[in-house]
């Protein structure tokens, strides 16, 4: 399961960022891009 959903940050850059999300074999990670999420 995979797929781009926003992500609140705090500090130091406030608001919403999209960020690639996969969850697989019960870990989720995340990362900038589908390139930068690798298993």
């Amino acid at each position: 399961l995979s797929n781009y959903l926003m992500k609140k940050r705090k500090w130091p850059y406030r608001g919403w960022h999209k960020r690639y999300f996969v969850l697989q074999n019960g870990y989720l990670i995340y990362g900038k891009s589908e390139q930068e999420v690798r298993f």
